[in-house]
C-alpha cells in the first residue's frame, strides 16, 4: 500500500475570510488516497467549520491556548506560576505594538512558552495565515519541509518585517496568493527571493455553480432596483464606509437600488450608525456572515468591491465564475484579476467616483452585455501549485 503524505494545515479559526475559505477550497480539492490532511486550529470555531471534509483530523486546540484568550481571573485560577508570568508578559507585549498585528507577532514569545509541540512529525507544516499559524509551524512542529502563506499585500498587513525575518529565514517556502504579492515580498525579503512562491487561491467551480442556484429567503432582492452585492469582513481594509458614503451619493442622484453587504465584523457598529445617518435604512443592508453567498452573487446586478487593498480577492474570482459584472477600486493587485471594461470595471476611491461608475455601469447595456460575454468564455481553471511544494 502507498505511503500517504502527512500534511499539517495550520490557521486560526476556520472564521469567514478569504483565507479560511481558499483553504477549505484547497481541502476538498486533496486527493485523500495520496494525503493524511491534519488541522490544527487555536479555536475551533468557524461558519466554515463545517464544510472541512471528513477525511480531515482536525486536532484538539493547544492546551493552554485559552488562557490567552480569557480574563486574568481564569488565568490566576489555575494556580500556575509559568503560566500566570507568561500571560502577563503576553498582556505587556501587546500594550507596546504600533498595530493589533504587531501586537500578535510581539505577543507570540509569551504564547509559545505556554504551548507544548506538537508529538507527531509531518512531510510538510502549512502555516496558512501570517502571524500565529506560521510561528507555531517553526517553533511546535517537526516537519521536513514547513512553508508559510501571506494572503495579502505586505505593506499593508502592519507587521513588524524584523520579526517575520527569523521566521521566515527557516520556512522552505514563502507562498502569496498573486503577483503583485509575490514583487511585494521580495522586494521586503530580497534575501529569500529564490524560495518565495506564487499560489493562487483555488476555487471549486462545481460547489460555486450548484449552491448559487438555492433561493434565497433571508432578504427581498427587488429586481426593480439596481442590485449590488458586496463580500468581506468588516474591517477597514474593506472600505465598506466608502461603500455607505457612495450609496449616499446615489440616493441624492435618485438612483434606484439595494447593496447588500455580506460578511461580519468589528466595525459593523459604525456601519450602522453610518446608515442610520445617511437615511440609507431602506437601500442599504448588513446581512452578517452568509454560509451561502453564491446565490446572492447570482442574483446581483453588480458585485462590488471597495477595498483599500488586498491580495487577491477570493470573491471576486467567484463572481467571474457566475459571469457577474464586478466593480472594484484602483488597489495596488486589482490589475492582477481585472483589466477595466473587459472582465470588469475599476474606479476611484472617493464616494462620487464609485457612485458615479455605479450609474454609468447600469445605464450601459453594451459594456455589461461585453463583460458578460467576456466571461463566459473565459472560464478561470485554478490548479492546485501547492502540491509542487510538498
Amino acid at each position: 500500500m502507498k505511503n500517504k503524505k502527512k500534511i499539517l494545515f495550520i490557521i486560526n479559526t476556520m472564521n469567514v475570510g478569504g483565507s479560511e475559505k481558499a483553504l477549505v477550497s484547497l481541502l476538498n480539492e486533496l486527493d485523500y488516497s495520496e494525503f493524511e490532511i491534519e488541522l490544527q486550529l487555536f479555536k475551533h470555531e468557524g461558519l466554515f467549520l463545517s464544510e472541512v471534509p471528513k477525511e480531515v483530523n482536525i486536532l484538539n486546540v493547544p492546551k493552554n491556548y485559552q488562557y490567552f484568550d480569557c480574563s486574568f481571573k481564569k488565568v490566576i485560577r489555575t494556580l500556575n506560576p509559568n503560566l500566570m508570568f507568561n500571560r502577563y508578559r503576553f498582556s505587556r507585549a501587546i500594550k507596546k505594538a504600533a498595530t493589533p498585528a504587531e501586537a500578535e507577532q510581539l505577543a507570540w514569545k509569551f504564547l509559545a512558552k505556554s504551548l507544548s509541540p506538537l508529538e507527531k512529525e509531518y512531510d510538510a507544516a502549512i502555516g496558512y495565515l501570517e502571524n500565529n499559524p506560521i510561528y507555531f509551524a517553526i517553533d511546535k512542529v517537526r516537519a521536513k519541509r514547513k512553508i508559510g502563506f501571506i494572503h495579502n499585500d505586505y505593506r499593508n498587513i502592519k507587521v513588524n518585517k524584523e520579526l517575520d525575518r527569523p521566521y521566515f529565514q527557516k520556512l522552505d517556502y514563502i507562498c502569496s496568493v498573486s503577483s503583485h504579492c509575490v514583487e511585494i515580498l521580495k522586494a521586503n525579503f530580497p534575501l529569500f527571493t529564490d524560495k518565495i512562491k506564487l499560489i493562487p487561491n483555488l476555487f471549486s467551480e462545481k460547489l460555486i455553480l450548484k449552491n448559487s442556484n438555492e433561493p434565497i429567503t433571508e432578504v427581498q432582492m427587488d429586481h426593480a432596483f439596481f442590485n449590488i452585492v458586496s463580500i468581506g469582513r468588516l474591517a477597514e481594509q474593506k472600505g465598506f464606509d466608502l461603500a455607505v458614503e457612495a450609496a449616499s451619493v446615489l440616493k441624492e442622484k435618485n438612483f434606484k437600488f439595494q447593496w447588500f453587504i455580506l460578511g461580519e465584523g468589528a466595525l459593523r457598529g459604525m456601519l450602522e450608525k453610518k446608515i442610520s445617518n445617511l437615511n440609507l435604512e431602506h437601500c442599504f443592508f448588513l446581512l452578517g456572515n452568509q454560509s451561502n453567498p453564491y446565490k446572492f452573487l447570482k442574483n446581483a446586478d453588480l458585485v462590488a468591491q471597495t477595498s483599500r487593498f488586498e491580495g487577491k480577492s477570493i470573491a471576486l474570482d467567484e463572481a467571474k465564475i457566475l459571469s457577474k459584472v464586478i466593480l472594484a477600486t484602483n488597489y495596488p493587485t486589482v490589475n492582477d484579476q481585472i483589466t477595466d471594461n473587459v472582465d470588469g470595471c475599476i474606479c476611484g476611491f472617493s464616494p462620487d467616483q464609485i457612485a458615479d461608475r455605479i450609474i454609468s455601469i447600469a445605464n450601459d447595456n453594451a459594456l455589461k452585455e461585453n463583460i458578460v460575454q467576456y466571461l463566459e468564455t473565459h472560464r478561470q481553471k485554478t490548479d492546485n501549485k501547492l502540491l509542487e511544494l510538498l
